[in-house]
């Protein structure tokens, strides 16, 4: 997708991926109700992932919700993120 400049579908999927990470490692954390807001602010994430997580929100909200298109460094912000996220001690 973001080889096709499709930065925002791109970003998207990587919050989707975080979302799967996430309740892969915290089980019974994510609920289907739950916002990528109330996600990124639970407290039975660890600090660092609250934080990362709700940085790719804030760029997928601006692009899904705000109707701003995403550019190539937007992707690779959420994609650095991720990374940080996914493989930590990966380079970003």
């Amino acid at each position: 997708m973001a080889a096709e400049g499709r930065f925002g579908e791109a970003a998207h999927l990587i919050l989707f991926r975080s979302i799967e990470d996430i309740d892969g490692r915290w089980p019974n954390l994510v609920r289907p109700a739950l916002t990528s807001r109330d996600i990124a602010g639970h407290r039975g994430l660890p600090e660092r992932a609250r934080q990362t997580f709700g940085e790719i929100a804030r760029v997928v909200e601006r692009n899904v919700f705000g109707g701003a298109d995403l550019a190539a460094a937007d992707f690779a912000f959420c994609r650095g993120a991720y990374q940080a996220f996914a493989l930590p001690g990966a380079p970003t």
